[in-house]
Formats: C-alpha cells, structure tokens, sequence
C-alpha cells in the first residue's frame, strides 16, 4: 500500500516539475554581455535568465607586454529588490560565483580561484539592453605560484579578501 502512494506522490511531483520546466523555459532569456572589471577583466559572458534567476559564465584578460591576465567565471544572480515594471525582474541582484584567475609574468605564473559575493543594479536602457553594475569582495579559496626564473619574495604581498567591481553591457534575447 506505501509504494501505490509513494508512486503517486513521485508522479505529481514529477508532474508539477515538467509543468513549472516548460513555464520556466517559455519567460526565458540569453543573455549575452560585455563589460570591464576586477578580476573578470575586459570580459565576456553569456547567461540564461528565467525571470529573477540568471546563471553566466564568462572570460576576460587583459594583456600588458609584461603581466597577462586572464579569468573564467560562473555566477548566479538573485534578483530581488526594486520596481519590475520596465525590466520584467528586479533590478537590484546578489551575484555569487566562482572566479579562476591566471596571471602570466616573466618570473613568475599566479593562477587564483576565488568565491565571489556581490551586489549590483541592472539599469534599463532599451527593450534589449541594460547596464549592470556590482560591487563586492571575493574570498580566496586557492593560491599557486609557479615560479620562472629565481625572484624574491620580498614585495610578495597576499591578500585572501579582494575588493570586486564590474560593469557590463547585456544584450538579452528572449527564448
């Protein structure tokens, strides 16, 4: 008698699952955005974005003629404060995220991975386009030196807690 009503337990949820999937699917957007901070770099990323949920990965460098940087990311947004009318979805979001960075000296390579906490606003500019804009910190959860050729270590200075900005253009394509 428990496995009838577990069954039928199983099949409403799987039910309401595949009917809150297709819901979902059909207020979904892409996103795709270009922007500038610290440590995505000059970046890149594209996203999906159903109503006030939005998941991104990105790739950002910045290239001097002795120090190369470069940066992968993944983030979640949480949108949840402010005035939904001209967006479709709050303005104001919580980002979380991981954030895996490389710098390219010519004595040394850093490579980074970071857990990232910010805050931000989307600013609506167009039916397709808005700004967004975020500030934060990110905590360190891994540090590598592979060292080049012989340095000191003398100016190595560490910090496990980065302040983190960024602003992005984001084009968005509803799906």
């Amino acid at each position: 008698m428990k496995t009838k009503s577990s069954g039928k337990f199983i099949s409403i949820f799987i039910l309401l699952f595949l009917t809150n999937a297709f819901e979902i699917q059909a207020q979904s957007s892409v996103n795709l955005k270009a922007g500038i901070g610290v440590p995505e770099w000059a970046n890149f990323a594209a996203g999906i974005q159903s109503e006030n949920i939005q998941f991104t990965i990105g790739i950002g460098s910045l290239p001097f003629p002795d120090d190369k940087l470069f940066a992968l990311n993944g983030n979640l947004y949480l949108h949840m404060l402010g005035d939904e009318t001209l967006l479709g979805f709050y303005p104001w979001y919580l980002r979380s995220g991981l954030t895996y960075m490389k710098e390219s000296r010519p004595n040394w390579i850093d490579t980074y991975t970071y857990l990232d906490f910010r805050i931000g606003k989307t600013f609506y500019l167009g039916d397709h386009f808005t700004i967004e804009a975020d500030a934060g910190i990110g905590i360190e959860l891994s540090y590598k030196r592979q060292e080049i050729l012989p340095s000191s270590s003398f100016l190595l200075i560490h910090f496990p807690v980065v302040p983190e900005l960024g602003v992005r253009l984001v084009y968005s394509i509803n799906i």
